[in-house]
């Protein structure tokens, strides 16, 4: 008897588990589809300088969309030194600032 209640209080607590899970994945997955339309990728052209040489290198990072009328925020380590900012739709981009110190 007693075998049978501890079976059946871990089925109740799995079950619980499994639906607490359930509702997270949910809340998750409704807030990636509510800010993926403002993610964008960005791709850099940086400009390094080694051993007194220019040397232009290819890096990526990502961005949110701030503004309608366009205006992308992302961390400065993903546009230091920053020669161009092809745009992969056909659209060229520029930094406009940075903040903070």
């Amino acid at each position: 008897m007693k075998r049978l209640w501890l079976w059946a209080l871990l089925v109740i607590a799995t079950m619980q588990a499994q639906a607490a899970v359930a509702d997270v994945t949910d809340r998750v997955a409704s807030a990636r589809d509510a800010v993926m339309p403002y993610v964008v990728s960005i791709m850099v052209v940086r400009e390094d300088h080694a051993q007194g040489r220019s040397q232009l290198r290819v890096a990526s990072g990502s961005g949110t969309i701030i503004s309608p009328d366009g205006y992308v925020a992302t961390n400065a380590h993903v546009t230091d030194n920053g020669a161009r900012f092809p745009g992969g739709t056909g659209r060229q981009a520029r930094a406009s600032g940075y903040a903070g110190g």
